[in-house]
């Protein structure tokens, strides 16, 4: 029992005095132990360390570099102009004994080498100019180049010596090394801004007279240069023109002529036709025969019996021989009649049937197919093909105008096999970088302007770089550039045939992609294929409509009745062969 109580008075008298007589010191700080304000042991190093308890006091300092940050002050520089200096200064302690006698606290530091810090920089900038302040000069022959200086720096070289001097063993000896003076910053006062703006406005004011002198100079060049070029694009328009009249007027001839040759009494028809319009219209009075060759077409008995287009979709209500009633409507089917239709016409179907007729009746069916008659809900675009690659649209596809209007398009989507599914078209442009003129990039021979908001790939900007360009047309019919990227390396095959026909000569150009050739979005090209989705009331499914599609002009419109002849494709895909206007 004696021993239990003993060893409590000892652990209470441990728990009492251990705090006392021990402490620690960290490996980031110093220590000074005193015994009432007198010094008696300093610590640099760390680890667990002993005072008398009670009458020994620890005061720790921070071992890193310290910073003191000087309040912003107004300091004349050589040519007595104010500036607002704010600066700061880095400094350690290097004997914590000294530091203590002589300063006593961080904040007394702060305030004791703040001023001498101080002191220092204003006798130095009483020395310096404003540009060797600030650190930069304007560059001969320049108004707003400005180039960097050490100016600065060697000013705040000549503060750091002048301080460690006054506060180093060579003066007071604060037992600290300044590391480092830098200057946040160096600007006029706010009273003095005004006076500053005015004198920037007016030499603002004197560049952008002489820059727009230069540019009436130059205006003036350029104006001259393009009156120049006109007149001799104008005259060589003029020229081939005139070429291409003659030429034009020589296939003229040779048509009429062989028009005359396959039927000579339909030709001398419509001649005839010609001159009743010319000289029918005006007021003067011809006597003329009754029995002359120009009146031979207004006998009774003269007049040609034409049959007029006709057109027609429903139900095939009888079926005899090649006398057909549809909707009623009386139908000849002949062997020049071309069916197309899956299996054989029965009772029921509903058919679209062309032909030729007098009235309503039709006398002749051309041609007989799968129809549908109904009013078109809405046009969507499916499909396009572009320099021979499949572009799949779909809802999500953002279209910013007609693929169909434009010479090349911008496609940028992800690869689905050997399809190209479109997430963006546009229109495009691709070409050989030629020229930069400010904002302007010449393509090819295509202006387009680049805004601060176009992508550009990195080295698009190199003269002689292949690009393919995305671009909105503006309302002024300018190109302005949504994304410009390099065009990867592709060889391709490009063959080109000519076709004689009879009104022109027709050129074919083909590009034919290696068989290795992989889709690398985006894509620029020529559209050559385009496959619209109609919905029309009445259809089982969409019906597709491409370039093979013989559609009657006017019939693209939503709202309008049509009566449409198809096919069914192995899918099931309603295709469009026909399209007419009821």
């Amino acid at each position: 029992m004696k021993f239990a109580i003993a060893a409590i008075i000892i652990v209470l008298f441990l728990a009492i005095i251990g705090p006392q007589t021990l402490f620690t010191v960290d490996e980031t700080q110093l220590a000074v132990v005193t015994r009432f304000g007198e010094i008696k042991a300093t610590y640099v190093t760390p680890g667990l360390k002993i005072k008398a308890p009670f009458m020994d006091s620890v005061n720790r300092f921070d071992k890193r570099v310290l910073r003191i940050d000087t309040p912003p002050r107004i300091l004349n520089d050589s040519e007595k102009q104010n500036l607002v200096i704010d600066s700061y200064s880095r400094y350690r302690i290097t004997n914590v004994e000294k530091f203590f006698e002589k300063l006593r606290t961080l904040d007394g530091a702060e305030d004791r080498i703040g001023s001498i810090i101080t002191s220092n920089l204003k006798e130095e900038i009483a020395k310096s100019t404003r540009a060797e302040i600030i650190g930069g000069l304007t560059q001969p022959g320049t108004d707003d180049i400005v180039l960097a200086t050490d100016s600065r720096q060697e000013i705040l070289d000549k503060v750091l010596i002048a301080t460690n001097a006054e506060v180093g063993t060579s003066g007071e000896d604060f037992g600290v090394e300044i590391i480092d003076v830098r200057i946040k910053r160096a600007e006029f006062p706010e009273d003095a801004l005004p006076n500053i703006f005015a004198r920037m406005r007016a030499e603002r004011d004197r560049i952008s007279r002489e820059t727009r002198a230069l540019g009436a100079e130059e205006d003036a060049k350029i104006r001259a240069k393009a009156e120049r070029d006109r007149t001799i694009i104008l005259a060589d328009a003029e020229k081939q023109a005139n070429i291409t009249r003659g030429e034009g007027e020589g296939k003229a001839i040779q048509i009429f002529a062989r028009a005359l040759e396959q039927d000579p009494e339909f030709f001398a028809f419509q001649r005839s036709l010609e001159a009743y319009r010319n000289f029918l219209s005006t007021n003067t009075t011809v006597v003329l025969s009754s029995d002359t060759d120009l009146f031979q077409f207004l006998e009774a008995n003269s007049f040609i019996d034409v049959r007029t287009p006709l057109s027609l979709v429903g139900t095939l209500d009888d079926l005899s021989g090649n006398s057909w009633t549809v909707n009623g409507q009386p139908v000849t089917v002949a062997g020049t009649t071309v069916f197309n239709v899956a299996g054989a016409p029965k009772i029921g179907d509903v058919l679209f049937v062309e032909g030729e007729g007098s009235g309503d009746a039709i006398i002749l069916a051309s041609q007989v197919m799968s129809g549908v008659s109904g009013l078109i809900e809405s046009i969507a675009l499916s499909q396009l093909t572009v320099d021979g690659i499949t572009v799949l649209i779909n809802e999500s596809t953002e279209i910013s105008m007609d693929p169909t209007s434009v010479t090349t398009i911008f496609v940028d989507g992800t690869v689905a096999g050997s399809t190209l599914v479109a997430n963006r078209i546009t229109e495009g442009v691709r070409g050989s970088l030629s020229v930069i003129s400010g904002s302007v990039w010449t393509i090819g021979t295509t202006d387009v302007r680049i805004t601060s908001d176009t992508l550009v790939d990195d080295g698009a900007g190199l003269i002689g770089t292949d690009l393919l360009v995305s671009v909105t047309r503006n309302n002024d019919d300018t190109l302005e550039a949504v994304e410009v990227v390099i065009q990867p390396e592709i060889e391709v095959v490009v063959t080109t045939t000519t076709s004689t026909g009879d009104l022109a000569d027709s050129v074919i150009t083909e590009v034919v992609l290696p068989g290795d050739f992989e889709i690398d979005p985006p894509l620029v090209g020529i559209v050559s294929e385009v496959l619209r989705l109609w919905t029309v009331t009445g259809a089982s499914g969409p019906v597709l409509v491409d370039e093979d599609t013989d559609m009657e002009l006017g019939a693209e419109q939503v709202g309008l009745v049509i009566l449409v002849g198809f096919e069914l494709s192995k899918d099931g895909s309603l295709v469009a062969k026909a399209i007419r206007i009821p």
